[in-house]
């Protein structure tokens, strides 16, 4: 990886952290230190590290950065006006912070106006000099293109079919599911959020696989999260139900769970994390989430833990993102809620159900992109 790719993916990180995490918290501090150590690398050979953000690439000094094409944060920079990022030696951990924190202010609509200027780091538009022209009026947004997606859930069905009697965890075919989502949710260049509506009780596995994986990817984007990282945080939140697998049917159709039920219910993460391991290394990720992905951050939640360490970072992710699909579809023993419903209970959970800042971010991105939800068919 090139020192500018390095930046650009520890600029990310940064930025992602600092829409999770208030001021002075730890996390942001260790995430603008990785940022300045990236950016002395490149101090190293060039005195005045430049970056422009034009449409789609991402220029460094006069040159396209390969592998960076439709970054999301160079879009959504030139969005705010700052189409030009200039550092210097004299940039430290401090005027890193106060330039993340203003340009997360900027996503959010709380600042405007002339960007800033902070020790060793210069931001602001490129000058570009041309006729004065008159002002088109936008073109009226398109009609959502329908998005089906029964092949994916296809996918998930016969995946977990195998796995439900015994045979191996067939990883080409999740692979491909992937694939296949990240292409769903930008059917037409924007992103777009499409899901669907819950099916029939013994596809219930593969909807809800479906749909948190495209909520966990649409929330990975909105983040900033890499393409790589997005795709592990979708192939986790595929498969972080999988122990469910050999859960009694009847848990989908009663009110009043038995006790063989209840307790499938309860093992099922550890169940999941178990046949992951044992699968591959390359599902650590996955495994860890689905170990992790019911409990609270209050201590409490399952599996039972003698000590309270703090989930993973896309455990809390996937948290939220399964527990809103779940909340949206029908139960037996309850109805369906409506999304502005389902975000309440979300935000009402924040500090002891759910990571507070990630429910924040979530309930701010589906707020924002609400226009962008689309129900998708199977």
């Amino acid at each position: 990886m090139s020192r500018m790719d390095q930046w650009l993916h520890a600029f990310g990180h940064a930025m992602a952290v600092h829409a999770l995490y208030g001021p002075g918290h730890q996390a942001r501090r260790e995430s603008c230190s990785r940022l300045l150590a990236a950016l002395h690398q490149l101090l190293r050979a060039d005195l005045r590290p430049t970056f422009t953000f034009l449409d789609d690439a991402v220029i460094y000094r006069a040159l396209p950065v390969h592998g960076f094409r439709d970054w999301t944060w160079g879009r959504r920079l030139g969005a705010v006006g700052v189409r030009r990022l200039e550092f210097s030696a004299e940039a430290t951990v401090e005027s890193i912070d106060a330039m993340l924190q203003h340009l997360q202010q900027r996503f959010n609509g709380e600042q405007r106006g002339p960007v800033p200027h902070w020790p060793g780091i210069e931001a602001g538009d490129v000058s570009v000099e041309t006729e004065a022209r008159p002002v088109a009026p936008p073109a009226p947004r398109p009609v959502a293109p329908e998005v089906h997606l029964g092949e994916e859930v296809g996918a998930m069905r016969y995946a977990c079919d195998r796995v439900a009697t015994g045979e191996p965890l067939p990883l080409t075919e999740i692979s491909g599911v992937v694939r296949s989502l990240s292409v769903a949710l930008h059917p037409e260049g924007e992103l777009l959020i499409p899901l669907l509506s819950e099916g029939s009780t013994g596809d219930h596995l593969a909807y809800h696989a479906v749909n948190t994986a495209i909520l966990a990817m649409s929330f990975s984007e909105w983040l900033g999260l890499g393409g790589e990282e997005t795709r592990s945080v979708a192939r986790a939140a595929l498969l972080h139900d999988i122990g469910m697998v050999r859960v009694p049917d009847e848990v989908f159709r009663v009110e009043a769970l038995s006790d063989a039920g209840r307790s499938g219910v309860a093992r099922h993460p550890e169940d999941g994390a178990r046949l992951l391991m044992s699968r591959s290394s390359e599902l650590d990720l996955a495994a860890t989430t689905a170990y992790e992905h019911h409990l609270r951050m209050d201590g409490t939640g399952y599996p039972a833990r003698r000590f309270h360490p703090e989930p993973h970072y896309i455990s809390r992710v996937i948290a939220v993102c399964g527990d809103y699909d779940a909340l949206r579809s029908e139960r037996c023993y309850r109805p369906a809620r409506d999304a502005a419903t389902a975000l309440r209970e979300i935000e009402n959970g924040k500090g002891s159900v759910y990571d507070s800042a990630v429910a924040t971010s979530f309930v701010t991105m589906m707020q924002r992109w609400e226009a962008r939800c689309v129900g998708a068919s199977a």
